[in-house]
């Protein structure tokens, strides 16, 4: 009895994983990445504490950005971020984000949202991201997640200024569709 409900929970293990793999090839093999390149200038509001352990920023940001589709436009963010430094060690600092871009091509728009707590700026400035509130052909990506990741330009006289790349799996046939604007 027992050596047969193990043989019987191998197998439908065996077969999930089967499935699962059968799964993500195909998702693989019959998706495109759809790329985002955003840059532009970022206004700001500090608020830090006197001894800079805590820093509250405000952001506005207003930029274009290209895709590897047929649709390209202006940006605009706006969103804040908390910085946090470690009392036990000083070189790392914790953030949290909350940060809502949105990008419009002619009357279509999308927009990402960049929402993150306790991110350790230390170890990298890279976060999964959700597509949102799609119009028109971007409808079809809400939902989609997307990597994103980006730095942040001083530019001594200047506003600094910001540059963000995003990458996101689309199915085949959705990318075939935003292409056409339907």
């Amino acid at each position: 009895q027992d050596f047969s409900s193990t043989v019987e929970l191998l197998r439908m293990k065996y077969f999930f994983l089967i499935l699962l793999g059968t799964y993500l090839y195909y998702f693989k093999t019959f998706s495109k990445e759809f790329y985002i390149n955003d840059s532009g200038a970022i206004e700001t509001q500090i608020m830090e504490t006197s001894d800079k352990k805590l820093r509250n920023v405000i952001n506005n940001t207003n930029g274009v950005f290209t895709t590897n589709s047929k649709f390209n436009g202006t940006s605009k963010c706006i969103g804040s971020y908390f910085y946090e430094k470690q009392k036990n060690n000083s070189e790392k600092t914790f953030l949290d984000m909350n940060d809502l871009c949105q990008y419009k091509s002619g009357k279509f728009e999308f927009y990402l949202h960049f929402t993150n707590k306790k991110f350790d700026t230390s170890k990298m400035m890279s976060v999964k991201i959700p597509i949102k509130s799609g119009t028109g052909p971007f409808k079809l990506l809400n939902g989609i997640m997307c990597n994103a990741a980006w730095v942040i330009f001083n530019n001594e006289g200047h506003l600094p200024s910001y540059l963000m790349k995003a990458k996101c799996n689309v199915p085949d046939e959705i990318f075939k569709k935003i292409e056409l604007g339907f």
